[in-house]
C-alpha cells in the first residue's frame, strides 16, 4: 500500500526527469565549443570581404587599388546619378524575376515527373542534376560555344530543322543576348530547386517529449 501511495503521488518529472537536467554544465557547453572553430572560420570568410567592400566603397581608391582619403557616401551618390547604373540595375532586377519565375514554373512539373516510377528515372535525374555538378566556368564555355554565330550548335540545329535560313549572332546584340542569358539562367537554376524525393510526413511519438 505504501508503494502504491508513493507511486500515485509521484509526478511526471520524478518518473521522467527532464532531458538535460542531470547533465553537467560541461557536457552541455561541449557541442558549442566543438562548433566554435567552424563558426569563426565561416564568420571570417563571410564578414571579412564585406568589411573590405565597405572600406573600398567609402574611400577614394587610386589606380593601384590603394585606399586614400575617406569619401563617405560620395561614391554611392555618383553611382546613383550614373544612367548606366540605373539601366543595369533595372536589367538585373528583370533578369532575376524572369529566372526565378521561370525556374519555379519549370522545376515543379519536372520534380513531379521525376518522383514517379518510370524506366530510366535514375538517368533522367542525373541529366537534370548535371548543370549543378558542372562548374560555372565550364557551363559558360559550353554555352558560349553553343551560341557561336558561325559554328554554334544552336544555329546548326535550327538550320537543319528549317527554322532559320542563315546564322544568327546570338551574343552580338542585347535583343538576342538577354533572352539567351535568361534561358541559360533558368536551366542552371532548375537543379537547385528540384528535390529528389517528396518530403515525408513527420511521425510524432507521444511517449517522447517535444
Amino acid at each position: 500500500m505504501r508503494g502504491r501511495a508513493l507511486s500515485s503521488n509521484a509526478t511526471a518529472t520524478d518518473i521522467y526527469p527532464q532531458r538535460g537536467a542531470s547533465q553537467p554544465m560541461q557536457s552541455r557547453i561541449l557541442p558549442y565549443l566543438l562548433t566554435l572553430p567552424s563558426l569563426l572560420l565561416a564568420a571570417v570568410v563571410i564578414f571579412w570581404p564585406v568589411w573590405d567592400l565597405v572600406q573600398i566603397s567609402t574611400h577614394n581608391v587610386n589606380r593601384f587599388g590603394q585606399l586614400r582619403d575617406f569619401s563617405g557616401l560620395a561614391n554611392f551618390a555618383a553611382l546613383a546619378a550614373d544612367p548606366d547604373f540605373v539601366a543595369a540595375l533595372w536589367r538585373t532586377g528583370l533578369w532575376t524575376v524572369l529566372v526565378v519565375g521561370g525556374a519555379l514554373l519549370l522545376s515543379i512539373p519536372v520534380a513531379i515527373i521525376l518522383n514517379t516510377d518510370f524506366y530510366g528515372r535514375g538517368i533522367a535525374r542525373v541529366i537534370i542534376m548535371l548543370p549543378w555538378a558542372v562548374s560555372l566556368t565550364m557551363t559558360a564555355v559550353v554555352w558560349r560555344w553553343a551560341l557561336n554565330g558561325e559554328s554554334g550548335m544552336l544555329n546548326s540545329a535550327l538550320m537543319k530543322l528549317g527554322i532559320i535560313s542563315q546564322n544568327i549572332q546570338w551574343l552580338a546584340s542585347a535583343e538576342t543576348a538577354f533572352p539567351m542569358q535568361v534561358l541559360i539562367g533558368i536551366l542552371v537554376t532548375v537543379p537547385f530547386i528540384h528535390h529528389h524525393d517528396l518530403p515525408r510526413r513527420p511521425v510524432l511519438d507521444p511517449r517522447r517529449p517535444l
